[in-house]
């Protein structure tokens, strides 16, 4: 499913949705370029996570979206999903079980406000009678792009319904390694290097 639609004279942003029930490998560099540090986001997380959790009723909608040159500017990592009480619901790659953390639309920074629009607009008229239900999870209270969606598709008379989810809990890491390790007890700081030493001086693990 295609389509195009006219921004400026000289500008098309075009939105193409990826089915059917396998990742393309063509995407994963561009996708780890806009999913950028997240690792919950990035293809190495979110590609494995659908080939074992995907249920077989299961099937991508993932929305991708290209400027006038060809070059992809964002991605909207969804699936579609089937039950008996809720119909047919979209929902993240990654959400649900082994529930992954800061899930949302990805974009370059310049273009998000492009990306979301574009992609609200393809959820509300292009398929609209593709689903019954939207269900976003594992996403930062504060996320902008999934607020932006959230606006877009209120706008559009499509109810909304918010709610607080679990809390994911964050730590400061000190600046390296070495600086970690001393704020281990000294018995953990041993069995730390002792694994290191069985682990990666072997060869048995690599960084």
């Amino acid at each position: 499913e295609k389509r195009e639609k006219q921004m400026t004279v000289i500008a098309t942003i075009e939105t193409t949705r990826v089915g059917g029930r396998s990742l393309p490998g063509a995407l994963a560099a561009d996708w780890n370029r806009v999913a950028r540090d997240v690792p919950c986001r990035q293809w190495e997380w979110v590609e494995p996570w659908w080939r074992d959790y995907a249920t077989p009723g299961d099937e991508l909608f993932v929305l991708s979206v290209r400027d006038v040159q060809g070059e992809l500017i964002g991605i909207a990592p969804l699936y579609l999903s089937r039950s008996l009480s809720h119909g047919r619901v979209i929902r993240f790659l990654g959400s649900g079980d082994v529930c992954s953390d800061y899930l949302t639309i990805l974009a370059a920074p310049e273009a998000q406000s492009i990306v979301v629009e574009e992609v609200a607009e393809y959820l509300a008229v292009e398929a609209a009678d593709q689903w019954d239900l939207i269900e976003l999870a594992g996403v930062d209270a504060c996320d902008e792009a999934v607020e932006m969606l959230v606006n877009r598709l209120s706008e559009r008379d499509h109810l909304v319904h918010q709610q607080p989810g679990e809390s994911c809990w964050r730590l400061d890491l000190p600046r390296d390694w070495d600086a970690y390790l001393k704020t281990l007890s000294k018995g953990r700081r041993e069995r730390s290097r002792q694994i290191l030493r069985r682990l990666y001086d072997t060869g048995r693990a690599v960084s």
